[in-house]
């Protein structure tokens, strides 16, 4: 029957959701010693961004060979995201502790915003392109600020998105699965529509990547596409226990032009070298 052959829309969603529970597993590993967790999160953003555009291969290859070649950035990105949110986390907790708590609050909330816009795209762009490690925070607050209003949306996407797996015991369990890689996946599909649409944003140095002629093969936003595989992901873990299932379709992006070249090289087959700085 068609509707359980390899090209049917079940059986595609059904092994998106192996390589995501598979992707899921890896970083959860490789995570274990905590300094690590930037490494880890580096390569699962260079697999999760090979998901959206369809070019991946083999996972464990794929996560160990993106492991290997940012843990140089992905390390101290790292450790500046823990020491960043640890910081914002005391500030808040000290503007509930003292009267005159207004100050601490605006910093606060400031200091979450730029570190928030700082680091949303940053894993995506070392992945992709070699930089320095303070030109890809201001290139991703460049991107956030450009792109507000699609940023602001992928927020509320990932805000609700962890508010679905601390619903209950049952999306707990199954987000600790798949959650994180999750998050991740939506994060690189917002990262690499943005990337293909017109670059790396303004005053970095980049010229824009003219927009591909080739016709794409979904009627349906990608980004709604996706968020529609994330959460019925959810959903199917959560009923599984019930033995119930559903349907949906996979999202189908461009595919790289040579991915076997930047393979051999260790990096994502879209990363390019950059050169430039951002003032």
């Amino acid at each position: 029957m068609k509707f359980f052959s390899i090209d049917s829309p079940l059986y595609r969603f059904m092994q998106r959701l192996t390589d995501v529970l598979l992707l899921n597993i890896l970083w959860l590993l490789f995570s274990l010693p905590i300094v690590t967790i930037g490494c880890s999160t580096a390569a699962a953003f260079s697999v999760a961004m090979k998901f959206v555009d369809e070019s991946e291969g083999h996972i464990w290859n794929d996560f160990i060979t993106a492991f290997k070649a940012n843990w140089k950035q992905g390390l101290p990105l790292g450790l500046i995201s823990i020491v960043a949110f640890i910081a914002v986390y005391l500030d808040f907790t000290i503007a509930n502790q003292v009267e005159n708590s207004l100050p601490f609050l605006i910093v606060g909330f400031l200091t979450a915003f730029f570190l928030l816009f700082s680091l949303l795209y940053v894993f995506p762009l070392i992945v992709r392109y070699e930089n320095t490690i303070p030109n890809s925070l201001k290139n991703s607050f460049r991107l956030g600020m450009k792109h507000i209003g699609r940023t602001f949306l992928l927020i509320i996407i990932v805000a609700l998105e962890l508010l679905l797996i601390f619903w209950n015991e049952i999306t707990l369990f199954v987000g600790a699965l798949i959650g994180p890689a999750c998050i991740i996946y939506t994060i690189s599909g917002t990262a690499m529509h943005i990337f293909q649409r017109d670059g790396k944003g303004p005053r970095c140095g980049i010229k824009s990547r003219k927009a591909s002629r080739a016709r794409r093969a979904v009627k349906i936003h990608p980004d709604i596409r996706q968020l529609a595989d994330i959460g019925m992901c959810f959903f199917i873990g959560s009923r599984f226990i019930g033995g119930k299932k559903s349907i949906v379709a996979e999202t189908k992006l461009l595919s790289p032009a040579n991915p076997q070249r930047d393979l051999a090289a260790g990096r994502h087959p879209h990363q390019k070298k950059l050169s430039c700085s951002c003032s």
